[in-house]
């Protein structure tokens, strides 16, 4: 028998009301049966219980057998002082307090089919534990659980943007700029890129932004594609050079290793040249990215900022010295989507979470909402299962269901797995 199983059966009443009673025969009603604790102590706590003729405010504690109380040294900790209830699968031990307090015990009975069911969720080996029952459960229930894992996901997003914003303190700009820097990377690239972002603070940006040669300049060099002492090089390149030594010593710059970005496989399209030299009309146009995300309300107008064209030489280059067959020009626009969703969205959740300001937080998942979902195979899976997904909003739900519950096993915790073990 699962310990955690026990838990969720106790927390949500799916034992046999009938058969409730201590094991020395006492009557037990729940009034409440507490709140689960994350913390170290007791299972439950604040709960509240009438057991025989008196009504305990205190702890629960649930174990699979009543000896596990002893193997657990609970009897020599003062924090399980407070429990009134011992709820256990199998009675085969009196057990006491710390204080000397003989705790009641509760042998819970439930039905068979829900250790079953359970069972069979826990060791499934499919894609997903309820593989064989996705496509049952009915589409208002999925629904509400699909926003609500939405949410969720934006929270969880919250609490690792929070970390990066401690490191810029609290400079909100300075936080998208980084972000944004990384997304730019995509998967291959986002590391050398977010490392381009912390080399290079958005205040030395913004003081020679409004020039296209300085800012080429800057980011280029920052990131260890301009070196002094190269005999092949063409005429813009050169002229970035000796733009990019004199920035280099004003703002005391230390640049990367032109060996972090890689190239191999790759699209040209989305060499990291061509992406800096995109990032570069991005801040040309504008580093006010929060006065950007604030004032605007239709995410179409997100969309036309991020459609900037390169500088001429870029239009024409996927590196220096190598022209393009094809002319280049500003980011794609399934590129845009993927930045809109990964980056921009989470982050004005963010900002408006931080500052308690709830419609944009609403715009944020509003702006989700009318973005394509993401082309991926765990989407394709989920549809293959019968999920509905329309919406980027939808998608990026399918994926926190996917990686958050599903691949850890957390069904318990999940609507969809909660359901499925307490059918009888």
């Amino acid at each position: 028998m699962d310990e955690k199983l026990l838990q969720h059966i106790w927390q949500y009443g799916l034992y046999d009301r009938q058969e409730m009673k201590t094991v020395d025969g006492q009557d037990i009603q729940v009034a409440s049966p507490g709140m689960q604790n994350s913390d170290s102590g007791p299972d439950f706590i604040d709960a509240r219980i009438k057991i025989g003729e008196t009504i305990w405010a205190g702890c629960v504690e649930v174990h699979c057998k009543s000896s596990d109380w002893n193997s657990h040294k609970h009897s020599e900790d003062p924090a399980y002082n407070n429990v009134i209830l011992h709820v256990v699968y199998e009675n085969n031990d009196d057990i006491i307090t710390q204080s000397g307090y003989k705790v009641p015990t509760f042998e819970m009975k439930f039905h068979p089919k829900i250790s079953s069911n359970y069972r069979e969720l826990y060791e499934s080996r499919r894609w997903v534990p309820c593989e064989s029952s996705f496509s049952s459960v009915e589409t208002l229930f999925l629904n509400i659980w699909i926003e609500t894992l939405s949410v969720e996901r934006m929270e969880r997003k919250y609490n690792d943007i929070l970390s990066i914003l401690e490191d810029t303190k609290n400079d909100f700009n300075e936080l998208f700029y980084r972000l944004l820097c990384k997304n730019l990377g995509f998967k291959v690239n986002a590391m050398p890129f977010e490392r381009l972002a912390q080399s290079l603070p958005l205040s030395i940006v913004q003081k020679i932004s409004d020039n296209m040669v300085s800012l080429e300049a800057l980011l280029f060099g920052q990131a260890g594609f301009l070196k002094s002492n190269e005999n092949e090089t063409d005429d813009y390149k050169a002229l970035l050079i000796k733009e990019y030594e004199f920035l280099k010593h004003k703002y005391t710059l230390k640049p990367l290793n032109y060996s972090e970005w890689k190239f191999f496989r790759i699209r040209p399209t989305n060499f990291p040249t061509v992406r800096i030299a995109q990032l570069a009309a991005l801040l040309n146009k504008s580093t006010d990215f929060i006065g950007l995300l604030i004032d605007t309300e239709d995410v179409r107008e997100i969309l036309k900022y991020f459609k900037q064209p390169v500088s001429e030489y870029w239009q024409n280059h996927y590196n220096f010295g190598k022209p393009a067959k094809r002319k280049i020009s500003e980011i794609g626009d399934q590129s845009i989507e993927v930045i809109i969703i990964n980056t921009v969205s989470p982050f004005l959740f963010a900002y408006g979470m931080f500052n308690g300001v709830e419609y944009l937080k609403t715009k944020s998942i509003e702006w989700l909402e009318q973005m394509l979902p993401e082309n991926n195979s765990i989407i394709e899976k989920w549809r293959e299962l019968g999920g509905e997904i329309t919406n980027a909003r939808q998608s990026q739900a399918y994926l926190e269901l996917k990686n958050s519950y599903c691949d850890k096993k957390r069904c318990l915790e999940c609507r969809i797995g909660c359901r499925i073990v307490a059918e009888v």
